[in-house]
């Protein structure tokens, strides 16, 4: 009786695991062929990610373009006081 149950809540557990990893609430924000179409400078306004670095300041200036996938960028980053990176 244990072992069916068991086995009925680790199937459930499972599939509502890979269903959930699935799921994007916000594909749009994962399209960076948009950003390859700006030629002004981008500039980090919030991260969802790495927020434990020093940098505070981050930004992107398309600069060229190699071919239709390849493009090159100046990217800059400041200090939280306000320093620039070198």
């Amino acid at each position: 009786m244990i072992f069916p149950l068991a086995l009925c809540l680790g199937v459930i557990v499972t599939a509502s695991a890979v269903k959930a990893a699935e799921i994007n609430e916000t594909p749009k924000d994962l399209d960076i062929r948009k950003m390859a179409n700006v030629s002004e400078t981008l500039v980090v306004v919030k991260r969802k990610h790495t927020t434990e670095t020093k940098f505070r300041c981050q930004s992107a200036r398309k600069t060229g373009k190699m071919n239709e996938t390849f493009y090159n960028y100046t990217l800059r980053a400041g200090y939280k006081n306000g320093s620039q990176y070198q």
